[in-house]
């Protein structure tokens, strides 16, 4: 007797996993999840690469990438500069320093274009923190 009192509630969670599921495949899964590309989504982005940039740099490099792209495709001045500013200090973290002068100098560019003086003070301290490596540091210290 104790079976037959449970079949029905059986019965019912069946029919709605399988109406869930037939609802769920209406709607398609990589169509839910392609991300708006918009000011949010970049500074999103940014600012996942710059909370891990120090423990993984190959996924803050990427976030930061792909940053760049939405804001080149949406003309986000302001996340272009700080996605050249994550990836001058990966690439600094990497020991990469042709490449952290490159990205840093472009994020300078830019932030001086739009008066962005926090992204022109981190990438100025990119650039200092080579030259310190360098053993350069009076040229260092003028950058700081």
């Amino acid at each position: 007797m104790r079976f037959h009192r449970q079949s029905p509630v059986l019965l019912v969670i069946a029919f709605l996993l399988t109406v869930g599921s037939a609802v769920a495949a209406a709607y398609p899964l990589s169509a839910s999840m392609v991300p708006i590309e918009d000011t949010t989504h970049v500074n999103l982005l940014n600012r996942m690469a710059m909370n891990i940039r120090e423990t993984d740099h190959d996924l803050a490099d990427q976030y930061a990438k792909d940053a760049l792209a939405v804001a080149e495709r949406i003309g986000y001045l302001k996340g272009q500069a700080e996605a050249y500013g994550n990836m001058g200090w990966v690439s600094y973290r990497r020991s990469d320093f042709v490449n952290t002068l490159h990205y840093s100098i472009e994020a300078i560019k830019i932030a001086e274009q739009i008066g962005y003086k926090t992204e022109m003070a981190r990438s100025m301290n990119n650039i200092a923190a080579v030259s310190f490596e360098q053993k350069q540091y009076d040229k260092a210290i003028s950058q700081f």
